[in-house]
C-alpha cells in the first residue's frame, strides 16, 4: 500500500525518477506549465519558419524544384499522419508529459540531421566559383581576355560540367531532408495532440478562452524568431570562411541556410527536459479522476477494437466533422503562402530572400499576435454564444479570400526580360542580336541589365557582350553587348520601383493577420468542446489526422506544381532541370492567389454548416449541467458505444 501511495504521490510531484526535489515543487502550476508548453510551441514553430525561409536557398544551392521542396516540407505532415492517431487515442492512458519530452528528443535530432546535406557536399562548385579563393581572374581594372574566367560571354567556350558529380548529390541532399521533416512530424504531433490536452485539462472552461489564446500567442512568437534568425543566417555567405564577389542583393547569393539548425535544435533538446520534468497529472486533473471515481464513471480500455468505435462515435459528430473539413480546406488554401511566400516575394516584388524572411515574420504574425490576445480578452469577458463564434469565423474566412484575390491585382509592370515565347509554350532567350553567341542551356544564371535600364538579360552571353571589364571594388561591366543599343551592361537585373504596390500588400497581409487570429481561441473551443472531455485528445488527434492527409501533405505539392508552372527559365545541369530561375509574374500571380482564395471559400461554405449545428453547444461552465454517467462493465464494447452515444458533449 505503502508503494502504491508513493507512487501515486510521485504523479503529482515535478521531477524525473526518483528525484523530486522540494524547491522544483514550487514551479508545479498550470501557470508554469502554460508558460512551457508556449515556449515548446514557439520553439516548434521557430522551426517551421526557419525552413519555409532557407528552403528556396536550399533550392538553388542543390537544384531542387519547387515540386521537389513541396513534397519535402508534405513530410513533416506525413509523419503526424502515420502516429496522430495512435498518439491521441493510445498516449492518453500513459504519461503525457513523458510522451512530449521523448517527442520533442525526437524534433531535436531533425533539426541536426538538416546538417548533413551541407556538412556532406560543401557549397558546391557552382557557389565556390562566385567566389574570390576560387576565382581564376586577377585584380586588373580592365580585362578584355575572359576565356580565363568563367564568365558566360559571348563567344565564351563552354564550361565543363562534373556530370557524375551532378548526378549523384542532386536528390540525396532532398531525401535527408525528408527525412528530417518525418521524423520532425512525429514528434510535433504528440506535443499538439497531448499537450493541449493537458493544458485543457488543468483549467476552467471560463478562462480556457484566454488560456489558448495566451499560449498560441506565445507559439505565434515563433515565426517571427524563424523569420529574423533565417535573415540574419541568410545575409550570411554559405561558407563563412570564403569571400564572395557579389553581395546577397544578387539573386546567385546562396546564405548560410544550415547555420540556423544546431542551436535550435540545442534549445530544443533543453525544453524537452522541461517537459519531462512535469508531472503525470496536475491537481486539477487529479480532483477530476477522484471525482470519476466517486460517480463509478468508467473509462474504456485502450484497445484495437474500442479505437475503432471511438473513430466511428467521431464521425458522428457533425461539428467535429464540418470544423474539421473547414479547417481542411483553409489550410489547404493557405499552405501556398506559408510555405513560399518568400520565394512570392522575391519574385513578384524583387526583394533579397533575408528581407523577405524578416518581412514575412515580423509584419503578419505580429498582427496575429494581436489579434490572438484581442480575441481571447474578448471571449473570456463577454463569453460569446457559439453560433456567434461561429459566424465570426466565417465572415474573417471572407475577408481572408476577398484579400488574396485582390493580390491579383498587386503587380510591379513589366520587368523587360528580354526573349519571347518559343514552342511548346517555352520562354525562348535567343534572338537574333544573340544568334551567333551559341549561349548553351548549361550557360549560369547571371543577370545583367543594359545600361539604360530598360532591358534585362539572362546573363551577358544572351545580351551578346564578349568582353567585361572588372574593377578593384568587384563591380563588373559588359562591353560590345550587340542586343543592347549603347553596347553595355552592367551585373544584376534591372531593378523595378514597386514600393507602392508591395506597401499595399504588406498593409493586407496585416489586417488579414490580425483578423485571422482573432478567431483561432473560439475554433480551438468549439472543437474540443463539441466531444465528451474523454474524447478531446482522439478529437484533436482526428483533426490533426484530416488536415495532414488532405492539407499539408498535398497542398505544398500541389502549389510547388503551380509554382513550377509559371516558370520561364530552368537552370540545366548535364541535360536534367534544377531550380527555376525565372518565373512569369503574371501566370504566378493569377495561379496562386486564385487558388488559394477559391479554396478558402469552399472551407467557408462548411464553416456555415459549424454555425447551424453549434447554437447549443456547451462552452463555458455555468452552461453544464451536472449529469452523472451511469456505470457499465467497462469490457463490453456494446455498453461502451452506449455511453459515448448517450454522454452529454460539453
Amino acid at each position: 500500500m505503502g508503494v502504491m501511495d508513493k507512487s501515486a504521490d510521485d504523479d503529482l510531484r515535478c521531477g524525473l525518477g526518483s528525484w523530486h526535489p522540494p524547491w522544483l515543487q514550487r514551479l508545479l502550476s498550470k501557470k508554469t506549465y502554460m508558460l512551457a508548453y508556449g515556449v515548446t510551441g514557439m520553439c516548434y514553430f521557430t522551426l517551421s519558419s526557419y525552413f519555409t525561409a532557407t528552403v528556396n536557398t536550399m533550392e538553388k544551392q542543390f537544384k531542387i524544384s519547387s515540386r521537389t521542396s513541396g513534397i519535402i516540407s508534405g513530410a513533416w505532415d506525413m509523419g503526424s499522419l502515420v502516429s496522430v492517431l495512435f498518439i491521441g487515442y493510445f498516449g492518453v492512458k500513459g504519461n503525457k508529459m513523458r510522451i512530449i519530452g521523448v517527442g520533442s528528443l525526437l524534433v531535436a535530432t531533425s533539426c541536426f540531421i538538416r546538417l548533413l546535406p551541407h556538412a556532406l557536399y560543401g557549397p558546391g562548385s557552382d557557389v565556390l566559383e562566385l567566389t574570390y579563393e576560387h576565382w581564376t581572374g586577377d585584380s586588373l581594372l580592365n580585362i578584355t581576355n575572359v576565356s580565363n574566367l568563367g564568365l558566360p560571354v559571348c563567344g565564351s567556350p563552354e564550361l565543363s560540367t562534373d556530370c557524375t558529380e551532378a548526378t549523384s548529390t542532386v536528390s540525396v541532399p532532398a531525401i535527408i531532408m525528408y527525412v528530417a521533416q518525418f521524423i520532425q512530424g512525429i514528434g510535433c504531433s504528440v506535443y499538439w495532440t497531448l499537450g493541449l490536452t493537458y493544458l485543457d485539462d488543468n483549467i476552467t472552461k471560463d478562462k480556457a478562452p484566454l488560456a489558448h489564446a495566451t499560449t498560441q500567442c506565445i507559439r505565434l512568437l515563433g515565426p517571427t524568431l524563424g523569420f529574423t534568425f533565417a535573415a540574419y543566417t541568410l545575409s550570411k555567405f554559405v561558407d563563412p570562411t570564403l569571400t564572395p564577389r557579389i553581395d546577397n542583393t544578387d539573386p546567385r547569393w546562396i546564405g548560410a541556410w544550415w547555420l540556423g539548425w544546431a542551436p535550435l535544435g540545442g534549445v530544443v533538446v533543453f525544453l524537452s527536459w522541461i517537459m519531462l520534468l512535469f508531472p503525470r497529472q496536475l491537481p486539477r486533473t487529479a480532483s477530476r479522476r477522484a471525482e470519476r471515481l466517486k460517480q463509478s464513471i468508467v473509462i474504456p480500455p485502450a484497445t484495437s477494437k474500442n479505437f475503432f468505435l471511438a473513430i466511428r462515435h467521431l464521425l458522428s459528430n457533425r461539428i467535429l466533422v464540418y470544423n474539421s473539413f473547414s479547417a481542411v480546406f483553409f489550410i489547404f488554401g493557405n499552405v501556398g503562402y506559408w510555405i513560399f511566400m518568400p520565394k512570392y516575394m522575391e519574385t513578384m516584388y524583387q526583394q533579397t530572400s533575408s528581407r523577405a524572411s524578416l518581412i514575412s515574420g515580423a509584419i503578419g504574425l505580429t498582427s496575429a499576435g494581436l489579434g490572438l490576445i484581442a480575441s481571447g480578452v474578448v471571449m473570456t469577458r463577454y463569453k460569446p454564444r457559439p453560433r456567434l463564434v461561429a459566424s465570426w469565423n466565417v465572415i474573417v474566412e471572407v475577408l481572408d479570400a476577398l484579400c488574396k484575390f485582390g493580390w491579383i491585382f498587386l503587380d510591379c509592370g513589366d520587368r523587360h526580360l528580354q526573349g519571347s515565347w518559343g514552342e511548346n509554350n517555352t520562354w525562348n532567350l535567343t534572338a537574333q542580336c544573340n544568334s551567333h553567341c551559341e549561349c548553351g542551356p548549361d550557360v549560369k544564371f547571371s543577370p545583367v541589365c543594359s545600361l539604360e535600364r530598360d532591358a534585362s538579360f539572362y546573363s551577358p552571353c544572351h545580351a551578346g557582350c564578349n568582353s567585361t571589364m572588372q574593377f578593384a571594388n568587384g563591380t563588373r561591366l559588359f562591353n560590345n553587348c550587340s542586343c543592347i543599343p549603347s553596347g553595355i551592361a552592367t551585373d544584376g537585373p534591372c531593378t523595378v520601383d514597386c514600393a507602392t504596390n508591395f506597401t499595399i500588400f504588406l498593409v493586407s497581409q496585416c489586417i488579414i493577420s490580425f483578423l485571422g487570429a482573432s478567431g483561432k481561441a473560439g475554433n480551438i473551443l468549439i472543437q474540443i468542446r463539441c466531444v465528451h472531455e474523454d474524447d478531446k485528445p482522439l478529437a484533436i488527434a482526428f483533426s490533426e489526422f484530416l488536415v495532414c492527409a488532405l492539407a499539408f501533405i498535398p497542398a505544398p505539392i500541389v502549389f510547388g506544381l503551380v509554382l513550377d508552372s509559371a516558370c520561364l527559365v530552368w537552370g540545366e545541369t548535364c541535360g536534367s532541370s534544377g531550380n527555376c530561375w525565372l518565373y512569369d509574374d503574371q501566370k504566378l500571380r493569377y495561379l496562386l492567389n486564385l487558388l488559394g482564395s477559391g479554396l478558402m471559400l469552399v472551407g467557408v461554405i462548411l464553416d456555415i454548416g459549424v454555425c447551424y449545428y453549434a447554437k447549443d453547444l456547451q462552452m463555458y461552465d455555468e452552461e453544464e449541467a451536472n449529469v452523472k454517467r451511469n456505470s457499465v462493465p467497462f469490457d463490453d464494447p456494446a455498453a461502451v458505444e452506449f455511453l459515448r452515444r448517450n454522454s452529454p458533449r460539453t
